[in-house]
């Protein structure tokens, strides 16, 4: 069985765990304590199941960097997939997990500069 879990930045941390959205905003019940914490949506992504080549996990608004191409990791149709950033190339984020080249050098939340071409 596969790992369902998402993460979200609650303006300071990152928290890990289960996501709610509750009526004042998406919160994630952290992992530790589980008590529901308020993060800000926009940061919300969830957990590929993947790990790249450090065995970093792997998450949805990842950068993951492949030789000299920089990737974004999206959720589109139904799958997660890699969006090249310099260009415009889309892959299967499998692939290139599988193939052991790909390596998250950031986040879009935290680190909006990697998304420049």
């Amino acid at each position: 069985m596969r790992d369902i879990k998402f993460r979200g930045n609650n303006g300071k941390i990152w928290i890990y765990g289960d996501l709610m959205q509750l009526s004042w905003g998406a919160a994630i019940i952290s992992e530790i304590g589980g008590i529901p914490i308020q993060v800000i949506e926009d940061s919300v992504g969830q957990y590929t199941g993947l790990k790249d080549k450090n065995g970093n996990d792997i998450y949805e608004g990842d950068v993951v960097k492949v030789g000299i191409f920089t990737y974004q990791v999206i959720f589109s149709d139904g799958c997660f997939d890699v969006i090249g950033i310099q260009n415009d190339k889309r892959d299967y984020l499998k692939c290139i997990v599988v193939n052991h080249v790909g390596i998250v050098i950031g986040n879009i939340y935290e680190n909006p500069d990697l998304l420049k071409r």
